[in-house]
């Protein structure tokens, strides 16, 4: 039974081109639905786990607490997980529970929640989306997120997603894989959360393991013979969306000072991870939105999701596509790249990355019908050249 609430393994010691190699040719033969996707890791994330290795003789004898949500968004699902030592991880349940449940999710896929008093959050680096750090005892959480493939549809199909992922966590805890049956009891559903066939779940749980981030290839090539297998990694830098965590304040809209071209109406922000919107007018009431904002992550994470936002697949090849394409333009005294993304649905971007301090970019969206996108171009061009900050 679910409970429903409110808002609120065996250690790699290296990682080799021979494991990648291996992994990717078991996943081809275990579904030609997904296509093979490249996964790279920083050196950023190696250096952690080479951590947890060296501190793994320690934490294997100890029993540790793992507190985990799984949030479904589109075709992503993203993981929060805190885990360490037990006392401490209770302690701070409640501040966990509440920094999950106050998620939203942005129109473009990409969650921001709030950080309560005596937390920190920052951008991740390569695997890794965000870090969220408890000051006073060094807990750190993580958000990480995974595509959800094709053989997942369904409620039956997210069911064996959650059952692939929660039993990877309860790997990391050296605890035995469990049925569906078993799981479900454990499981609490965040109901605000939730979307249709695809409840968001939290799940707690105590065992001797590191509790460490497994790189998703590592369990994979350890359970291929199991059934459903676990889900692809995804392209690029991996983790899929890797944009902004709210780490960083958002300033007020006049940290940015700009030329409004005709039949542009500047709005207040939908969310705080807006620092800029305007809302852009055309023809026969059709429309595109203008949007700012600071984003982190690679430029291959994002795209996939902007892509996906237009009807586009997220394929390696298509991502390379767009970004290949880019012109250089210049924003604020500096070199930005300029995106043209076309969709499948009538929907058109026009996106511009301007690399920003603290590792976070400067995106400049405008999103819409593709009429009003195209006949919006040299307008948009004029005002990234106007924009200064």
């Amino acid at each position: 039974m679910f409970h429903r609430v409110g808002p609120a393994k065996p250690v790699w010691a290296r990682i080799s081109t021979a494991l990648v190699v291996v992994t990717a040719t078991l996943l081809v033969g275990c579904d030609s639905e997904d296509p093979i996707r490249v996964y790279t890791v920083s050196k950023a994330d190696v250096k952690n786990d080479r951590t947890t290795i060296a501190n793994d003789s320690e934490s294997q004898s100890a029993e540790r607490r793992m507190l985990g949500a799984i949030l479904p968004s589109d075709d992503a699902a993203w993981f929060f997980k805190l885990s360490g030592d037990v006392d401490q991880v209770d302690k701070q349940k409640d501040s966990f529970r509440s920094i999950v449940g106050s998620v939203k999710f942005e129109d473009s896929g990409v969650p921001d929640w709030d950080v309560p008093e005596g937390w920190r959050s920052q951008r991740g680096e390569g695997i890794t989306f965000a870090r969220l750090r408890h000051e006073s005892t060094g807990l750190e959480a993580t958000v990480t997120s995974l595509p959800i493939p094709a053989r997942y549809a369904g409620a039956k199909g997210w069911q064996d997603y959650i059952l692939v992922n929660v039993n990877r966590w309860r790997g990391q805890l050296s605890l035995s894989d469990q049925e569906w049956d078993a799981m479900s009891e454990d499981l609490d559903e965040f109901e605000e959360l939730s979307v249709p066939q695809r409840p968001a779940y939290f799940v707690s749980l105590v065992g001797k393991g590191s509790g460490g981030m497994r790189p998703p290839f590592a369990s994979m090539a350890g359970s291929m013979s199991q059934s459903p297998q676990p889900p692809s990694p995804p392209p690029a830098s991996d983790p899929r969306p890797q944009a902004a965590p709210p780490s960083v304040t958002p300033g007020p809209s006049s940290d940015f000072k700009f030329d409004i071209p005709e039949s542009w109406t500047e709005e207040e922000p939908k969310s705080r991870m807006r620092l800029v919107q305007m809302s852009v007018a055309g023809e026969n009431e059709l429309s595109a939105e203008l949007t700012i904002s600071r984003a982190g992550g690679s430029i291959e994470m994002n795209m996939s999701m902007w892509l996906s936002q237009v009807g586009q697949t997220s394929s390696e090849k298509e991502v390379s596509s767009v970004i290949e394409a880019a012109e250089t333009v210049t924003v604020n005294g500096a070199d930005g790249k300029l995106y043209t993304v076309a969709g499948t649905e009538g929907k058109t971007i026009l996106l511009t990355e301007v690399a920003g301090e603290a590792q976070q970019s400067v995106f400049i969206k405008l999103l819409g019908d593709s009429e009003v996108v195209e006949a919006q171009r040299d307008a948009y061009v004029e005002f990234i050249k106007s924009l200064t900050w």
